[in-house]
């Protein structure tokens, strides 16, 4: 059974919501790879989700 992390609907400032980025990251961590959500209205978001790696 799949837990209701996404809340929220989609919206006119994003392609997809939450619920498509967590079935993405899902995807992307079964085949072995390293995946970050981060808020990209943050400045310098990537550069301190790098600092986590």
């Amino acid at each position: 059974m799949e837990k209701n992390i996404s809340g929220g609907k989609p919206n006119a400032l994003g392609l997809g919501d939450m619920k498509t980025k967590i079935k993405a990251a899902k995807i992307a961590t079964k085949a072995g790879t390293t995946v970050g959500v981060a808020n990209g209205r943050k400045n310098n978001v990537l550069v301190i989700g790098l600092n986590y790696i």
